[in-house]
């Protein structure tokens, strides 16, 4: 072991001085199975834990090339206010010459699913085009709800979001759509909501279209919702 740690020093240094190196050494492929990730923040009580990890990196010696895939079948992240997250992790991800190539990220458990693919360059000039996809069902988002308003025996609410995040990491623009079911208060009840925004130039636009409100026998249908929100330096 120690001769061969000497050899790299020598080869090392031979390089430095400009003398022909007597070996090459090159890292290909780093495989890690069965691994274990675990992380605790005490100022903000955030923790999460990976376990069953399977990650693969292949890599060149220079960094300029790397990617990277992820998959575990074991996420977990408790939190102080809200229900714990238990689920799985896969993704696959690219790293050449300075721009980060996400092919596909996905995060979910039997009641949530966040999706994520697109690319970023170089942090903060960089450009961005990401595509995000979440879906919230019933049981996480009555998890959620409940510490507002408890709920009388009915189904828990269901949300559906998508997103494209495009621009640079100075000036994004952000433009999606949302849609709520089942999402009910005292006596009321939103049925069903479709919400579609877009941010650009420090300027929010929201549209609301489609919403059904009962209350009982009764129901409300509104058609149209629109709302503009303007972002300048000193607050809204």
């Amino acid at each position: 072991y120690s001769a061969f740690i000497d050899k790299v020093r020598t080869t090392i240094a031979e390089g430095r001085t400009g003398g022909k190196p007597g070996a090459d050494i090159r890292l290909r492929t780093l495989s890690v199975k069965h691994g274990r990730i675990s992380f605790a923040d005490r100022a903000t009580a955030l923790r999460f834990a990976v376990s069953d990890l399977a990650m693969q990196v292949t890599m060149d010696l220079s960094g300029k090339n790397i990617r990277v895939t992820v998959k575990t079948d074991n996420v977990r992240i408790p939190g102080p206010s809200y229900p714990e997250f238990v689920g799985r992790l896969k993704a696959v991800a690219s790293y050449r010459a300075g721009r980060l190539q996400v092919e596909s990220l996905e995060l979910s458990s039997t009641d949530i699913k966040l999706l994520i693919s697109g690319a970023a360059g170089a942090f903060p000039a960089g450009d961005i085009h990401m595509r995000l996809n979440g879906w919230v069902g019933p049981q996480a988002m009555r998890g959620f709800v409940e510490r507002m308003y408890p709920f009388k025996g009915e189904p828990g609410p269901s949300a559906e979001a998508d997103a494209v995040i495009t621009g640079t990491f100075a000036d994004p623009s952000i433009k999606g759509d949302l849609a709520l079911k089942g999402l009910s208060l005292h006596d009321l009840r939103l049925n069903r909501a479709a919400v579609s925004f877009a941010y650009r130039n420090k300027v929010l636009d929201i549209k609301g279209r489609d919403w059904k409100i009962s209350k009982g026998a009764k129901h409300l249908v509104i058609e149209r919702i629109t709302s503009s929100l303007v972002y300048r330096d000193k607050g809204l």
